[in-house]
């Protein structure tokens, strides 16, 4: 799988002024991270959902295996941040992360940094500047009490898909039926056959899912072992009792249309 995309996403009910800060410290965290790797990369947008505040660019260069360093950078940075440790970078990346990890309270309960390997989920605000809580006190004494990424299993999730793109078939979002909370799904290589003409459409998609810490809800799923689509239910033939047609059997209209006419 190409590891050449960046996802952040809030979680709670974020205020347009939430997410606009969110995506300038965002940008300015990529810009720093890409300036580290001798830039030379274009970032460009690969989905954007307001209703779900999620973002999510790809990463081009001439040098692909620089793009690669960025992204794991970056879920470096989330990583060290779920774990309410010191960021030991320059200024340029940890000021932008700081203020992503301070939009965490009251009406943002959670951001996520993500990419196409792993996921990090900050649900605390940041330490740095104030005395830290008991809670967070022990995570930082106990490393072992230290949460090191969500938790995953082998599972399904049923929702519909949204934002399948042509060019670039290995992510999509899947809006789970529990919660209607966007979930990124990443294909294998060669399973993009199986997701045509299902967008906009109801599927159940199993894989190893990535659920978020504090609340259980599915955050990824990757390593997608199977893609079932649902049938509509408004379609009458999927009713429980209609029985196919025997071959060479009149159809229904030819018949109403005969009584009809005799």
């Amino acid at each position: 799988m190409a590891t050449d995309t960046i996802t952040l996403m809030l979680e709670g009910d974020v205020t347009l002024e939430s997410f606009a800060s969110a995506v300038k410290s965002f940008t300015s965290l990529i810009v720093a991270l890409t300036k580290e790797e001798g830039g030379d990369i274009e970032w460009t947008i690969e989905d954007l959902q307001p209703g779900s505040a999620l973002a999510t660019i790809r990463g081009q260069s001439k040098q692909p295996e620089r793009v690669e360093r960025v992204v794991r950078s970056y879920a470096q940075v989330g990583k060290t941040m779920q774990q309410n440790r010191a960021l030991h970078r320059p200024p340029s990346v940890s000021r932008p992360a700081m203020a992503l990890g301070r939009l965490v309270g009251t009406k943002v309960r959670s951001i996520r940094f993500e990419t196409p390997e792993e996921e990090a989920v900050i649900s605390a605000r940041p330490s740095r500047g104030r005395k830290p809580t008991l809670a967070e006190a022990t995570l930082q004494a106990v490393p072992e009490l230290q949460i090191e990424s969500p938790a995953g299993s082998f599972g399904a999730v049923e929702g519909e898909v949204q934002t399948l793109t042509k060019r670039h078939g290995l992510r999509f979002t899947l809006y789970d039926s529990l919660g209607d909370r966007a979930v990124s799904c990443y294909l294998q290589p060669g399973q993009e056959e199986q997701m045509r003409d299902i967008w906009g459409k109801r599927a159940i998609i199993e894989g190893w899912v990535a659920r978020d810490p504090i609340n259980g809800r599915p955050i990824t799923i990757r390593r997608v072992t199977n893609i079932i689509p649902i049938a509509d239910q408004g379609d009458y033939t999927q009713a429980r009792g209609i029985l196919p047609l025997e071959p060479n059997a009149e159809s229904p209209e030819k018949r109403i249309r005969r009584s009809r006419d005799e």
